[in-house]
């Protein structure tokens, strides 16, 4: 067999090199370990650094402060990079021992590849990171615009909703059963002889019977139906796509599920303390093609008018004259 030239030896050595140091390099990888390439040789330049700075001529030249070089030797030796050969370097007998080959030439390479994949990863996940920060704080600012939006449409005594946002409500309710024929039906109720209960026990005991009258309210409706406050003692109730006949029937269960509540007045300074049982009276009225939100609300408090004169605690529906 016949023997190798030198070049062919060299090439051999070469490959045999790339197949040990450089491949590994790769498998390293592939199973998620993060493999830092470092040419052996370099190790004598830093070393001669590291024991005597004299020792190196770029020092001695005035190109580069010792301890930038024993500081820039230690970060490229973290990251596999070549040190750089200052124009000293090449006059170095040691540099000289130390220059990379083709093989650590391309490790070195590699590595740095891998160092700037990283930082790319690293760029991509501090960029997801802050994609979920802004995602999170648009959350919670819409949470908090929620709360306020709640807060705004909202009477604070009662929980319900608030007149502001009755008229909103009331509004958009007729303007759908114009355009698409559907039923609705508007309960105004009222709390009885209201005004002398406040002027018996205090004001701080009314606002705890109104208080209690909207968690009773809530707890008597359906889940598409909606009460307001709509002033003082006087409550609107919507009912969408209802009729007259189930509307007595919310309104009813609204009346007489209030009167069997029992309220505890304690003694105070001006009266005695009591347990009463308070009443209320409502008046409904039923949309009627071509009406508007302002005379549906006036049909259903002249109905709560009437059933008032009627002796309260009671629901009334409003008829409207038919002229002769």
């Amino acid at each position: 067999m016949a023997e190798l030239s030198l070049h062919e030896q060299t090439y051999a050595e070469l490959e045999q090199r790339i197949r040990l140091e450089i491949l590994s390099l790769f498998e390293d990888v592939i199973v998620g370990k993060r493999p830092v390439f470092r040419n052996r040789h370099l190790s004598y330049c830093w070393e001669a650094v590291d024991s005597d700075p004299c020792l190196c001529r770029a020092v001695e030249s005035g190109e580069i402060e010792a301890y930038a070089m024993n500081d820039l030797s230690a970060s490229q030796q973290n990251n596999g990079t070549t040190i750089r050969p200052y124009s000293a370097c090449l006059e170095c007998p040691v540099f000289s021992k130390v220059c990379p080959t083709v093989v650590e030439e391309l490790g070195e390479a590699f590595n740095t590849m891998l160092h700037k994949m990283r930082a790319t990863d690293d760029a991509m996940n501090n960029a997801a990171t802050l994609t979920r920060s802004l995602a999170s704080n648009l959350e919670d600012l819409d949470i908090e615009n929620r709360v306020i939006r709640e807060l705004m449409i909202t009477d604070t005594l009662t929980g319900l909703f608030n007149r502001h946002y009755m008229n909103e409500q009331l509004l958009s309710e007729v303007e759908r059963c114009h355009n698409r024929r559907r039923h609705l039906s508007v309960l105004m109720v009222d709390l009885d002889d209201f005004k002398i209960f406040n002027d018996s026990y205090g004001h701080l005991e009314g606002d705890k019977v109104l208080a209690r009258f909207g968690r009773h309210l809530q707890s008597s409706l359906r889940g598409y139906d909606k009460a307001f406050r709509y002033g003082g003692e006087e409550f609107l109730i919507l009912l969408p796509d209802t009729g007259m006949d189930d509307a007595r029937i919310v309104a009813e269960r609204i009346r007489s599920g209030f009167g069997d509540l029992n309220f505890v007045v304690p003694m105070g300074r001006n009266h005695a303390g009591a347990t009463l049982n308070l009443t209320i009276s409502g008046g409904l009225a039923e949309y009627r093609n071509g009406m508007g939100a302002i005379e549906l609300i006036e049909a259903a408090d002249q109905a709560l008018y009437k059933a008032k004169r009627n002796g309260k605690n009671r629901i009334d529906v409003y008829s409207p004259l038919i002229p002769a």
